[in-house]
């Protein structure tokens, strides 16, 4: 998402100066976002929690989308929209973790071993891999679009391109993000209950033998 972000600013609001000020905002927000995850879920279901992970950035990218065409200048502006998606994507990350402590948990009722190095090392692994294709799919995205990182201004084509490009894609990609958590993530509610029983009492019998 980062790097969809710093193209936009760069090439289609024009806005070099404001790159820097979008790296920290993004350290701040991610931070700020796994603390605020933790704490939501706290009072509201994880689902809910997840819904608004995918839903600010959509929000966030429709308004940038719109403000290329409103102000495309506006600083003020930018800001907020990345405000927004990095907000949603602290959720994210925040539900993925605790994902993971369940994921854990399911596997230490199911295979009878508690394999967290595994499980952690393969979310890690896979991660990377993601990051690595989608900074692949980026650069064949952009050179499909006509970017010349050597020109001054882009072509209007390109510029448009680059809006399909890193608008409207992750914004197909969030809500689908959401429909295959919702629809086939299935530890949650009471067969989560159940699994987490039945983990507490394997970790009885284990103090008391």
């Amino acid at each position: 998402m980062q790097k969809a972000l710093l193209y936009i600013i760069s090439n289609v609001y024009a806005m070099m100066n404001i790159c820097i000020l979008f790296l920290d905002l993004r350290l701040l927000l991610r931070w700020q976002d796994l603390y605020s995850s933790r704490k939501s879920q706290k009072k509201i279901s994880r689902e809910k929690v997840y819904a608004f992970a995918c839903g600010l950035p959509i929000v966030g990218f429709v308004l940038l989308g719109a403000a290329g065409y409103v102000a495309p200048q506006n600083k003020v502006l930018v800001i907020v929209c990345c405000a927004l998606l990095f907000f949603g994507s602290g959720l994210s990350l925040g539900v993925t973790t605790c994902c993971m402590a369940d994921v854990i948990d399911y596997g230490e009722v199911k295979f009878g071993v508690r394999n967290e190095s595994v499980t952690c090392s393969a979310q890690t692994f896979l991660m990377k891999a993601a990051m690595a294709a989608a900074g692949g799919l980026t650069g064949i995205g952009l050179q499909i679009v006509g970017y010349n990182a050597k020109a001054v201004t882009q072509s209007a084509a390109t510029v448009m391109g680059i809006r399909v490009l890193m608008i409207v894609i992750p914004i197909i990609l969030a809500f689908a993000s959401f429909g295959i958590y919702k629809k086939y993530y299935t530890l949650k509610g009471e067969k989560m209950e159940e699994i987490t029983r039945k983990v507490n009492e394997m970790h009885a019998k284990k103090h008391t033998a």
